[in-house]
C-alpha cells in the first residue's frame, strides 16, 4: 500500500473513531420532544450518525471517486499536500452544516423536507473554504444523501431540497440538531473552531436547548469506548487503585467534540492531582505526577528496563516540553535523560505487566504527598 493511500486511509479512520458505532438514546430537551417528537428525532440523529461512519469508509475506501487528489508518496508529508486530501473530506461535512443553518422546513407532519437556498448555500460554503457545492453534493449522493435542485418559488433562484420522502427524519434531525449546536455558540461556549465538526460533537447537548446550558457531566463510562479495547481492563485497574486510596475522578473536555476525554484523580483534602489520562479517539495516555527526581528515581529504578525509558523519556509537561531550567539530569541503562522538576511524566507505551509498578509507584507518591 502508498504512502498516498495510507495517509487517506488514516485520515477516513480519524474521522470515523469519533462516531460511535451505536448511538445510545439521546437525553432530549422537551422543547424538542414538543416540536418534532422524541421518537422520530432519536431516528434521525441515528441516521445522521450512520450517514457520517458510511461517508467516511466509503472515503477512505475509494479517495478518487470522491475527488480526493492523488498525491505523489513523496509528497505527502507536505503540508500543502495533506490540506489538498483533507479539503475534499471536509467540504461534504461542510455542506451539511450549512444546510442546517441556512435551510428550512417544510411539510407537513413528522418528517418535513430541508429546503436552503443554492445561492445562499454556496455563499456559506465559500466562506468556510470549500468552493465547490456541486462536488459537495455528489459527495454526499454517494452515500445515500442526496440533495434535489429546483427553481424556488416566484423566480427566486433554486434551492437545494433534502427531501423526507428519500431521507426520512434524517433531514429534519440536521436541522434541529444545528440549531442547538449555534444556540451553544451564542452562548459563548468553547466549540469546535470549524463548525463542519459539529457532527463529532457529544450528542447529549440536545437535552437543553438554554444558551445558558452547559455540557453534562461526563463519567468514566463517557471515556471507555474510545480507549483501546486491548487497554481498557489496565486503565481500569488504575482507576479502581486510585479510588481505593480515596482519590476523587474529574472527568472533562476540551470542547464539544465527541471522542476527546481527559481524566485526573485528584486528593480530596487538598486537591493534589497524582494520576490522569486522556483517552483521544483510539489512543490512551497515562500521566503521574511524582515526586521530584531525588526521591522517586530509586523506585523508578525498580521498573523494568521499557518501563523505565518510557517513564524518562517525557519532556516536561507544565512548560510545554520547551524547556524551564530546571530539568533534573539522571543517567539510567548509559543513558541520559532530563526528567521533570516539577514530577509529570507521561506514558503512552506500556505492558500490562507495567500496571503493578504504576500502582506501586502511585501508591508511593500517595505516601509522600501525604507525609
Amino acid at each position: 500500500m502508498s504512502e498516498y493511500e495510507l495517509y487517506v486511509q488514516r485520515v477516513a479512520a480519524n474521522g470515523a473513531l469519533g462516531l460511535r458505532s451505536t448511538l445510545r438514546e439521546p437525553e432530549l430537551a422537551p422543547e424538542l420532544v414538543e416540536r418534532y417528537g422524541e421518537e422520530p428525532l432519536c431516528e434521525g440523529l441515528r441516521g445522521l450518525r450512520d450517514l457520517m461512519a458510511r461517508l467516511y469508509s466509503e472515503m477512505g475506501a475509494h479517495p478518487r471517486e470522491f475527488g480526493i487528489p492523488l498525491v505523489p508518496d513523496e509528497k505527502v508529508t507536505d503540508t500543502p499536500s495533506r490540506r489538498k486530501v483533507r479539503g475534499p473530506f471536509e467540504a461534504p461535512l461542510k455542506l451539511l452544516y450549512v444546510l442546517g443553518v441556512t435551510g428550512t422546513l417544510r411539510g407537513s407532519g413528522r418528517a418535513p423536507s430541508l429546503v436552503a437556498s443554492v445561492a445562499g448555500a454556496s455563499d456559506a460554503l465559500k466562506r468556510m473554504g470549500a468552493k465547490d457545492l456541486p462536488a459537495a453534493a455528489r459527495a454526499l449522493a454517494q452515500v445515500g444523501f442526496e440533495l434535489d435542485r429546483r427553481p424556488a418559488d416566484e423566480g427566486l433562484g433554486e434551492e437545494l431540497v433534502a427531501s423526507a420522502d428519500r431521507l426520512g427524519y434524517v433531514p429534519m434531525a440536521l436541522k434541529a440538531f444545528v440549531d442547538v449546536c449555534r444556540l451553544w455558540e451564542r452562548g459563548k461556549l468553547k466549540v469546535p473552531q470549524m463548525p463542519h465538526v459539529f457532527l463529532l460533537a457529544d450528542f447529549r447537548i440536545l437535552r437543553q436547548t438554554d444558551s445558558r446550558a452547559r455540557l453534562p457531566r461526563l463519567t468514566l463510562e463517557d471515556a471507555l469506548p474510545y480507549v483501546p479495547a486491548n487497554q481498557v481492563g489496565d486503565l481500569l485497574d488504575l482507576v479502581q487503585h486510585m479510588k481505593s486510596m480515596g482519590y476523587r475522578a474529574e472527568m472533562g473536555r476540551a470542547n464539544l467534540l465527541d471522542g476527546e476525554f481527559h481524566g485526573v484523580y485528584v486528593d480530596p483534602k487538598h486537591g493534589w492531582r497524582l494520576f490522569g489520562f486522556t483517552a483521544c479517539r483510539g489512543w490512551l495516555n497515562l500521566r503521574l505526577t511524582l515526586a521530584d527526581a531525588g526521591r522517586i528515581m530509586p523506585h523508578i529504578d525498580e521498573c523494568p528496563a521499557p518501563l523505565r525509558r518510557e517513564i524518562l523519556r517525557q519532556r516536561c509537561g507544565k512548560c510545554g516540553g520547551t524547556g524551564c531550567g530546571k530539568e533534573v539530569p539522571v543517567e539510567v541503562d548509559g543513558e541520559k535523560y532530563d526528567v521533570c522538576h516539577f514530577g509529570l511524566f507521561g506514558i503512552g507505551t506500556w505492558q500490562t505487566s507495567d500496571i503493578p509498578h504504576l500502582k506501586r509507584l502511585l501508591t508511593i507518591q500517595a505516601g509522600f504527598q501525604a507525609g
